[in-house]
């Protein structure tokens, strides 16, 4: 079963994540996050974004939908207290109603090979 990963932004625990998805030649991690005390995520990471100065890709608020650049404040940590770290930071896509996925990048290997054995296996089985 795939591990959760707690996500902080400002040090204060604001979800979860499996980190499911990625990219792993490129140190990619991605997944689905699952807020805790969050009742309108992309009016938390807009604030957040402006109050930083950090760019936001696109945000829509009767939609309830933000795209963020690198959140340097934006941290994923595994259950022993290891920060998955890559580029810092990480970026926020989606909308208040459908959900929003969190993305790591630039995560080394070969941490990111031991973190996410069966992201590479699957990128592996592609070309098999």
């Amino acid at each position: 079963m795939k591990p959760d990963y707690r996500i902080e932004l400002d040090g204060n625990i604001i979800g979860h994540s499996k980190l499911e998805t990625g990219d792993p030649p490129m140190g990619v991690a991605s997944g689905r996050v699952n807020f805790e005390g969050v009742s309108s995520p992309s009016l938390l990471f807009h604030e957040s974004c402006r109050n930083a100065g950090i760019e936001i890709n696109d945000y829509d608020p009767s939609l309830g939908l933000i795209d963020t650049q690198l959140i340097p404040n934006l941290r994923v940590y595994r259950a022993d207290g290891l920060e998955i770290c890559g580029e810092p930071g990480a970026s926020i896509t989606g909308f208040d109603d459908d959900g929003f996925y969190i993305t790591i990048l630039g995560i080394p290997h070969p941490f990111y090979s031991e973190e996410f054995p069966e992201l590479c296996e699957a990128y592996d089985k592609q070309f098999s």
